[in-house]
């Protein structure tokens, strides 16, 4: 899975513009002990921009391209793709603004 950014008004960190469609893909790490998750997130300018092999890019508004969460151990044992999806979804919202991205597959 991976999110679609779907707002105009972004820029890059070296003052480009990102039209709407930029593609966020992301991977979580699970460490050995403990009921943390690690998720780094890569933006490109669209789909085809990372099939292409072109470099992500960094958007100003986003600071940072990782983030932990941590759960319950209940949270935890009901982890789910759909769940750790909505979670990167909630945190690039935090960002550029509630419903302003979409899940792709």
């Amino acid at each position: 899975m991976a999110l679609q950014i779907n707002c105009t008004g972004l820029t890059t960190m070296d003052g480009g513009v990102v039209a709407p469609g930029a593609y966020v893909i992301f991977s979580a790490h699970f460490p050995f002990k403990g009921l943390t998750y690690d998720v780094q997130i890569l933006i490109y300018r669209s789909h085809a921009a990372m099939v292409s092999g072109l470099a992500p890019i960094r958007i100003s508004k986003i600071k940072k391209n990782v983030f932990s969460k941590t759960l319950t151990q209940a949270q935890y044992a009901a982890l789910t793709p759909v769940t750790i999806t909505n979670d990167v979804k909630a945190f690039v919202e935090s960002y550029v603004g509630a419903g302003n991205t979409s899940i792709v597959a």
